[in-house]
């Protein structure tokens, strides 16, 4: 059970979130680095192309950026945490119904499972 955790782990740090917010990133960067230059070119055009200007057109590229990807990247953080708790409820029914059949291939166990059951008839018929 151990090993079959081990294993679902490394899987699913194999599929890194970041990894796979970098290609979007790296797009939205680029779209970015546009729409500053048309700023840049319509600050100018209007005649109020200053340092400030610039610097407010920068800030809020960045922060837009950083949320977006941040927000990614809980998407994917919550989808990979998902898919190994569900990995993990598999494994986990899995190996108890492994070990459920291997104690009913143990000898003895028909007989515990008669005693069982008969204890129950007559808890039953007991309480009628």
């Amino acid at each position: 059970m151990a090993a079959t955790l081990i294993a679902l782990i490394s899987t699913a740090s194999a599929q890194n979130p970041l990894d796979a917010v970098a290609g979007s990133l790296q797009d939205q960067v680029n779209s970015a680095g546009s729409q500053l230059q048309q700023k840049a070119v319509q600050h100018a055009l209007e005649g109020n192309l200053t340092q400030e200007h610039l610097t407010q057109d920068l800030n809020a590229a960045r922060e837009e950026i950083v949320g977006e990807a941040a927000g990614k990247i809980n998407q994917n953080l919550n989808l990979t945490a998902q898919q190994l708790q569900e990995q993990v409820q598999q494994k986990a029914k899995e190996e108890l119904q492994n070990q459920v059949n291997q104690a009913a291939k143990q000898p003895g166990f028909e007989g515990i499972l008669a005693i069982a059951g008969i204890l129950a008839v007559a808890l039953l018929i007991r309480r009628f």
